[in-house]
């Protein structure tokens, strides 16, 4: 029969353990970050010289050249990160040479098939990494994943995946229509993500006007809302698309 003080015992013993568990999953983290850490540093040397032929010649080259030699799958992940640095930089020309170079370099094909991996902040991370690169390629991968996604925040970094790779306002309609299933109150933000696109968007929210779903209606308004903001003259568009 036990008594008091032995339950308290092996409570105690309990806790030492999962104490000791803990801290073991910490240092373990703690070296794999060290590791990667270090493997980062070693590559931005060695690539050094070449990170600054990017910066400096994204103008003149008709395509960027890869990486003299051979390079590592984690070179390449290590690589995409400088990339997606530069693309943030960079606009025009400049920037659809990196995303070339993320093809050439076979980044668009890795993280393509990373989104058909088993655990699910590794499909994530692959749909926001072919969303920084606009992979029109990947995107009926993407919405294949949005598809069968439950409902969480990781929709939200798919869909703009989606909006940056969508090859015309049909692949953008299909996914607001996705999304509107929800029946949630982000209007706001369907708007923000597709304002990533780089499709025109004004005869999308046109047509949202003319719609009977209201959360269509409440997104194309506030479409023409936002772009008001910025370009001048967009009020008649509204006014004429309200009208039709």
């Amino acid at each position: 029969m036990e008594t008091p003080l032995t339950t308290a015992v092996l409570f105690l013993y309990a806790l030492c353990a999962v104490m000791i568990v803990g801290l073991a999953v910490l240092f373990a983290l703690k070296i794999r970050n060290s590791s990667a850490d270090k493997k980062a540093r070693l590559c931005q040397e060695k690539y050094r010289d070449y990170f600054v032929y990017l910066q400096a010649h994204g103008e003149e080259e008709k395509r960027l050249k890869v990486p003299h030699g051979e390079v590592t799958k984690s070179e390449k992940q290590i690589m995409q990160k400088k990339l997606f640095e530069l693309m943030e930089l960079f606009t025009g020309i400049h920037r659809q040479k990196l995303i070339w170079l993320c093809e050439d370099l076979g980044l668009v094909e890795l993280d393509r098939k990373r989104l058909k991996g088993a655990w699910k902040w590794t499909r994530v991370d692959a749909a926001y990494n072919l969303g920084m690169m606009r992979s029109k390629e990947a995107l009926p991968d993407l919405l294949q994943l949005l598809e069968k996604s439950s409902y969480d925040p990781s929709i939200f970094i798919i869909a703009r995946s989606i909006a940056r790779c969508a090859r015309d306002t049909g692949d953008l309609r299909e996914l607001v229509l996705f999304l509107v299933r929800y029946k949630k109150n982000f209007h706001e933000l369907i708007v923000d993500i597709l304002s990533d696109s780089q499709i025109d968007t004004e005869p999308l929210f046109a047509s949202f006007l003319r719609e009977e779903n209201t959360d269509l209606v409440k997104i194309g308004l506030i479409g023409f809302l936002a772009q008001s903001q910025s370009q001048p003259g967009i009020e008649s568009a509204l006014y004429q698309a309200h009208r039709i």
